[in-house]
C-alpha cells in the first residue's frame, strides 16, 4: 500500500474542508522512484469559491 492509499481518508477530508472538486497527483509518487525525501506534486481544481475567499482557501490548503 502506498502513501496515497494509506492516507486517502485524510486527503478526502482535507479536500472537502478546502472546497476541492478535483485533486490530481503527478511525478515520482506514481512510480517506484518515490522516496522518503521526494515531494508530492498536486494539481488542484477548486469548487466555486468567491474571489474574496479564493486566496485564503488556497493558502490554507497549502499549509
Amino acid at each position: 500500500m502506498n502513501l496515497l492509499d494509506r492516507n486517502i481518508d485524510k486527503i478526502k477530508n482535507i479536500c472537502d474542508k478546502h472546497k476541492v472538486s478535483r485533486l490530481y497527483v503527478f511525478g515520482s509518487i506514481l512510480t517506484n522512484k518515490f522516496t522518503k525525501t521526494s515531494d508530492i506534486d498536486f494539481v488542484v481544481d477548486f469548487k466555486n469559491v468567491s474571489i474574496y475567499n479564493y486566496a485564503d482557501n488556497y493558502f490554507n490548503l497549502k499549509a
